[in-house]
């Protein structure tokens, strides 16, 4: 969910009318360097996901400090913790349910803005290095 922009709005099924028509677009891939912008500028990521390994939308929504609706599933559980507004992705008053709250709950948004950086900081690939070689030595001895 971010800023309507031409592109977007030829893009996106829901581009006449979210919420006053403001803040609806379909997520593409993006370049890396390109990547920050949106997530800073959208009100949050509908992350819906049927099946997901790992759930690096999600990481990359936070590390922004912001909110996302995610599926309660796998690595999503994990990498959104308890700053993620779960969803059953099978259930689309579920999903409507979560992004209603993504826009209404101001609180969490605040605290998503306030504490998500810092949460996604423990899977940033640094950390993940600095764990998997703490196994291996481990294993090693």
């Amino acid at each position: 969910v971010g800023l309507r922009s031409r592109r977007t709005a030829r893009h996106s099924p829901a581009s006449g009318d979210v919420r006053a028509g403001e803040r609806a677009c379909i997520g593409q891939r993006r370049r890396e360097r390109r990547r920050d912008p949106s997530y800073r500028g959208a009100r949050g990521l509908v992350f819906p996901s049927l099946k997901e390994g790992f759930g690096l939308p999600a990481i990359e929504s936070l590390a922004c400090g912001t909110p996302c609706v995610v599926a309660r599933i796998g690595g999503l559980i994990e990498v959104a913790g308890d700053l993620g507004l779960f969803v059953d992705p099978t259930d689309p008053a579920s999903i409507a349910d979560g992004i209603a709250r993504l826009l209404d709950d101001e609180a969490h948004h605040q605290r998503v803005r306030a504490e998500g950086p810092e949460w996604a900081k423990r899977f940033s690939y640094q950390e993940m290095a600095r764990r998997y070689l703490a196994i291996y030595t481990e294993l090693a001895r």
